[in-house]
Formats: structure tokens, sequence, C-alpha cells
């Protein structure tokens, strides 16, 4: 963001600096960077002794530091070294500290860069701060925006990005990324807004909480789209490629240079960041994709069409937006004068209003609805099954509840609920599942799945449908990921504890009381829910419609039709915890159109936006005595209906009770009909 800007450097004097608290030119001079060479980097110049001996000019641009280019007053044409000295005030500094160890993170990065021939050799980095950095001086010139939109060299400066994205650094060293903190894009905009607030400032727009719900929702999205470890946010990334930090040489080769920002990002931040910076056209677009994808750039489609140029779109929306929050900081504190060669702005303020406008008209465009359905993917499934099992005791003391065997229609075997639940997750598309579980548990599920019997016990007798399974079984627990809830702390305190596993993607919730079977011709049931999830794109919760005789064990909804285009889409208006008396479902949960005596019960699967963690855990510190029937989650869910953020799936089938025992029973012999009739259906007689 700082090098986008462009703007001209200004040195204070040392009585200068304590004014703008955003940055800190230092004072250093020529001289200075003479000194620094003569005494961390001797053996650039081994044959002098005296400054005087070399040529030190000022290198234009830069707001953060002050660069030299230093080289021998007896041959200034030849190639000599730099000097960068960096200066920060309270900003940059505590920017620097939120997204990782800034001198770190560009030393490693640099270096790494460097082996493989994308940035110049470094010869000496101050150690601890990174005040002072001297390297070697490239022979080349800097890109200009123009040239980026030439065919030839965008496609140079893509296979040098891709270069750098391949780079294997230690995360020891680079970091990743969370939800929370580190070069993300919503948690960097976050704390720049926090600055804001901090300080009193009152120059960002009235509309700016929609504005950061917007970025929410896209930085789950691009989270969920990407695929692999970190949400995507996984490679050696430079995040600060403007034109004028890509230097192609003499020998026709792509150098990058100021790795100050570097940091482990999403590889495809970079290409939209430099595409932004560059003002790049609809045309220049499609071509700067089809280049990124030919060479396999970035996270790429991950199965799922038209997802690779959603997250180049959304990434470009918030660059926009960090421009924006960006200017709006500097027209509170800079004593910079304005000038920007992408805005017609004549001031700071005037820009970030300018860019803001520019986050809206963008994000209205037709093509932006189609973009953020491509990205609405959803990649992880949390099931808590921690809970005591207490109206299924004493059987829940021998196995537990998550263990108990059900009928599975479709290979006529028992298997546990648990591995049915995979088994449904899986088949609506997710890749990793979490199990909130009890301490007494991780041994006995991580035998299941990691101990299976050897395949040709079975196939030697003929037992074909065991055998598939018993192959599977590791490959399934593989998906999986075990997270121990301590304390029987509730229904709330259990989806906290997926927190980290989630990283800030949309997320299924499944209830670890509850079989499903869809009825007969439909996708299974979570994958129903995550149809319409991908059309609502906010939390959206499964329902099915059932009798009063529910509601004594089960949560309900009151709904209103949606103006969605989705089939089978309610609104929800409201939401009650079981028990509910027959006189209370009457009065506030009739919906229109529901047959009398039906109402939309929870059917135990929801998708979630990951901004539920931070409602759950806000009413926790209000609520800290709700433990039982949903608790905090539930009245999180009510926050968010009040707030017109949920919808409802009706689902086409059944979610089967296994939490009491005559639901059991009766759940095991539902499936087993169904097995019959599907089966019958198959092969008629």
């Amino acid at each position: 963001v700082l090098s986008c800007l462009e703007l001209c450097p200004v040195v204070l004097s040392l009585s200068e600096l304590s004014l703008s608290p955003f940055v800190l030119m230092c004072s250093r001079t020529e001289d200075d960077a003479a000194a620094a060479v003569l005494k961390y980097a001797p053996k650039s110049f081994p044959n002098i002794s005296k400054a005087q001996e070399l040529l030190v000019l000022r290198i234009q641009g830069g707001v953060s530091n002050i660069n030299f280019r230093v080289r021998l007053r007896s041959s200034p044409e030849d190639v000599g070294v730099v000097v960068r000295f960096r200066a920060v005030g309270d900003f940059a500094k505590g920017y620097s500290t939120f997204t990782g160890d800034g001198e770190i993170r560009e030393r490693y990065g640099m270096q790494a860069a460097g082996e493989a021939k994308l940035a110049p050799d470094l010869l000496y980095y101050e150690e601890g701060t990174g005040e002072i950095m001297i390297t070697k001086e490239i022979d080349g010139r800097p890109l200009t925006p123009e040239d980026l939109k030439q065919p030839v060299i965008l496609r140079k400066v893509l296979t040098a990005f891709k270069q750098l994205h391949d780079i294997d650094i230690s995360e020891a060293v680079l970091p990743a990324p969370t939800s929370e903190r580190g070069y993300r894009l919503l948690p960097s905009i976050k704390w720049h807004v926090n600055y804001m607030v901090e300080r009193g400032y009152t120059n960002l727009p009235k509309d700016l909480p929609s504005i950061m719900k917007t970025l929410a929702e896209l930085d789950a999205f691009v989270a969920g789209s990407s695929g692999g470890p970190h949400s995507g946010y996984s490679s050696l990334c430079h995040t600060d490629p403007v034109a004028s930090n890509i230097l192609l040489t003499s020998d026709d080769s792509i150098v990058l240079v100021d790795f100050e920002w570097c940091a482990r990002c999403h590889p495809d931040f970079d290409v939209a960041k430099l595409a932004a910076a560059a003002l790049f056209s609809e045309s220049d677009d499609v071509m700067l994709q089809q280049i990124w994808t030919e060479i396999g750039g970035g996270h790429g489609e991950q199965g799922w069409p038209g997802a690779a140029v959603a997250r180049y779109n959304a990434f470009k929306l918030f660059e926009i937006c960090c421009r924006a929050v960006y200017t709006a900081i500097q027209a509170n504190e800079s004593e910079l004068p304005f000038s920007a060669p992408w805005s017609p702005c004549t001031d700071w303020q005037e820009c970030s209003d300018f860019l803001f406008d520019e986050f809206r008209r963008k994000l209205a465009r037709p093509d932006m609805h189609t973009h953020l359905a491509n990205l609405a993917r959803v990649r992880k499934c949390v099931v808590p099954v921690a809970g005591l099992a207490s109206r299924i005791y004493p059987a829940s003391k021998a196995i537990s509840k998550c263990m108990f065997p059900v009928y599975d229609p479709g290979s006529g075997l028992l298997k546990p609920l648990l591995h049915r639940t995979v088994e449904e997750a899986l088949a609506a598309g997710i890749d990793e599942i979490c199990f909130i579980v009890n301490p007494g548990d991780v041994e006995n599920i991580t035998e299941y799945f990691f101990t299976p019997t050897n395949p040709k016990v079975y196939e030697s007798k003929g037992r074909e449908a065991h055998a598939s399974i018993a192959g599977k079984l590791e490959a399934m627990g593989k998906r999986l990921t075990l997270l121990v809830q301590q304390d029987a702390a509730g229904f709330g305190d259990a989806v906290l504890k997926s927190r980290d596993f989630v990283n800030g993607e949309p997320f299924v919730v499944m209830l670890g009381d509850f079989a499903f079977l869809e009825a007969d011709g439909q996708p299974p049931v979570v994958k129903q829910v995550l149809d319409t999830f991908k059309c609502t794109r906010e939390c959206t919760y499964g329902v099915v419609l059932e009798a009063e005789s529910a509601l004594t064990s089960t949560a309900a909804f009151s709904a209103r039709s949606s103006s969605s285009s989705c089939s089978s889409t309610y609104k929800a208006t409201g939401l009650l915890a079981y028990p509910i008396s027959p006189d209370v479902a009457r009065e506030r949960l009739v919906v229109e159109g529901v047959p009398e005596g039906q109402y939309m019960v929870s059917a135990g699967i929801s998708v979630n936006m990951p901004s539920l963690f931070q409602e759950v855990e806000d009413l926790a510190v209000s609520m800290p005595n709700a433990r039982d029937g949903g608790g905090t989650f539930d009245a999180a869910v009510l926050d968010l209906i009040n707030k017109e953020e949920v919808s409802l799936a009706l689902i086409a089938g059944q979610r089967l009770d296994i939490g009491m025992p005559l639901a059991y029973v009766r759940t095991n012999s539902i499936l087993a009909e169904a097995g019959q009739r599907r089966r019958e259906t198959a092969h008629p007689r």
C-alpha cells in the first residue's frame, strides 16, 4: 500500500521526528550510507578505505525508508550496492508487529528469494531491527505500469511470482497468518481501523460496519475456496508487487526488490495487487488470468469453476479498501502532499472517499454476484460429540454415543454413527472434519480409523462390502481432527474449541445426536444445505417439518418466505430452544404455507460464517451459566436472526435421533426399511 501511492519522500530533521506518528523518516545522509558500506560491507569495495572514494546518490521513492546507491567514484558506470535505512513511527512499528516480526520476515524472505535469483544478494542486515540493510545493486530498470500490460513482460513477472511462491521456507521462520492476525487481508484492515479508533479519528465512512461485514464475507469465501493448508495463505509472497518494485535486468530476467512487507500470504493476492496498482483494465485482467492459469500459479479452481477469477476480484476489492483506510489515516497524520497517478484527487481525505466509492461501485457490479457465488465453498465441518449422553445412560457408559452402531441403507452394514457422519460430510464435498470429543474418546476413535482390520480377512470370506470399508478407514481418518473438551461446558464452548481449525472459513456444524436420511432420489442431506448456502451466502440452517411431539427435544424456528431465488428456502425470524410447549408453538412458530400442526425444527445441520465465533464468545461473557440446550450457541444464532442474517433450508429427507432409547430403536428401523426399499427398487423381482 505504501509503495502503491508513489509519494515523493521527505527527510525530516531529528527535531521533527515526533510530529508524525505514522512515518518517521530518518535524517540519514549520503555520508551515513558511505560509512555503513565501509563498516558492514567492506568486501564490496575491497581496494578503498575512504568514504570520499565512494559516489553516493539518493534513490527516489520510499515512504518508510531511505535508499542510497553507492558506487566507486572512479568507475561510476559499474554497479555497486544499495543501502537502505529504515525509520518508522507508531503506525509502521505496530503494523509490522501485528503482521509478524518485520525484520525476520524481510531478512529470511529476501535471502530465500535471493538464493532463487529473484532478489538482490543480501550483503548485510542489521540484527534485531533491520534498520540498516545493504544489498548488491541490480543492473536493470524498474518496470512501469504500462510495461506490465505487455504480454511478454507480464509472463516473465508472473513466472517470477510463481517461482517465489514455490520456495519452501520453514513455518518456524515465516509463520502462516490466521483469521485473527498476520498478513491476511481482513485482520489487516481491522488493525488499520482499530488504529484509527484508538486515536479518535472520525473520518471513516458511516457505512463502515456494512463494508466490514462484506469484507468478512469475502475473507471467509476466499479462504474456503482456496484449499490446502492455512486456508490458502501458505506461500512466500512479496505482498507489495507494485511496478517500481519489479526490475527488468540487463539479461532480460526479473528481480524483485523491497521485501519490507514480505510474508507468508495467499499467492493470488500478489497478482491481484500487481493488477490493482498498475490500473489493469478488464481486458488486462483477462490476459493476466490466462497467463497465471497457464503457468499454474495460485491455488487454481480447486474443482470449483470460476473460483480462481473470483478470488482475484475479491483481492482487488480488498486492495481498494486497504488504500481507502490507509489514506484516511494519512488525512490525519501525514505532512506530505497527496499525489498518486491512479487518482484524480488532490488531498488525502478526498482520495479516501474516492476509494470507498470505488469499492462500493465494484461490489455492486452484476459480475460480483457471480464471483461471490463461485467462492461460496465450504471445506470444513465441526461435529461436537463431547456431551454426557445422559438420556441414553447406562449404554453411554459402555460405549460413547458417537460410536453407537446405526444401520447403513447403502451397504447393509452396521456402522458407528461417527463413521456415518464422516461419510455424509465427505459425500457433500467437505474436505476436513473436526470432532469435539471428551478425553476418554480420543483413543477409541483413533484406534477405529487407524488400526483397521486387514481387508483380506473379509475378502477371503467373500464379504466384499466389509473389505471395502476396512480398506477406506485409514484414508477417512486422515481427514479428521480431534479436539478435546475437558469439561461439559456446553455446546457453545464445544464449538469455540474449533476456532483455530476453522481458521476464518465458512463451516458446517453437524450435531452428533443425529443420523440423516435423504428422500429417495435426493442428494445427501448435508449437500442440500450446502447447495442452499451457495445461493444465500449467509448462515444457513437445515430444517425439517415435524409434529408437536418433536418440540420436547429439538429447537424450532419461526420463518417467513424468502426473497432468495433458492428453492425451499425461508428467512428465519425467530428461534426457540426446547422444550417448547404446544401453546407456545401455536402462538410463535406457525409459518405460512406449512401444514397445520407441523413445525420447522432444526435438522441438526447448519452452515455458519466464522463471525459466529465472536458472537458466541461475547455471549459466553454475559451468559456464564448457559450450559444446556444450546445456551450461548442458540443465543448467538438468535442475534444473527435479529439482524436478518439467517436462512433456512427445508431439506428433502429426515433427521433421525439416536439421543434417546426409543428414538434410537426407531432410527435403525427406518434406516433398515429404507435400505430394503432401495434394494427392491434397484433389483425388482
